[in-house]
């Protein structure tokens, strides 16, 4: 549950910042 509340968030905030943020987020 955590986790799919995290992914979530995490997917609505690689589309609200720039691709920039994307590359790091992949990145990582």
């Amino acid at each position: 549950m955590h986790s799919a509340a995290v992914s979530f968030h995490y997917i609505i905030g690689l589309l609200h910042n720039n691709q920039r943020c994307q590359i790091k987020y992949l990145l990582w």
